[in-house]
């Protein structure tokens, strides 16, 4: 079993500052799942990738 995880951080988020996570499962194949995932401080996106 692998793994595989493509991410990116675009910016920072001050301490005490809210964080969301969005995570879509977008892609099936037999076993193997794909996901796209978007975090976001209060202001603007801070991270988005693949897992």
């Amino acid at each position: 079993m692998g793994t595989h995880v493509d991410l990116s951080h675009v910016a920072a988020t001050p301490v005490g500052m809210r964080v969301i996570a969005q995570v879509k499962l977008v892609a099936v194949e037999d076993r193997k799942l794909r996901f796209k995932l978007e975090c976001r401080g209060e202001k603007e996106i801070i991270g988005t990738g693949f897992h």
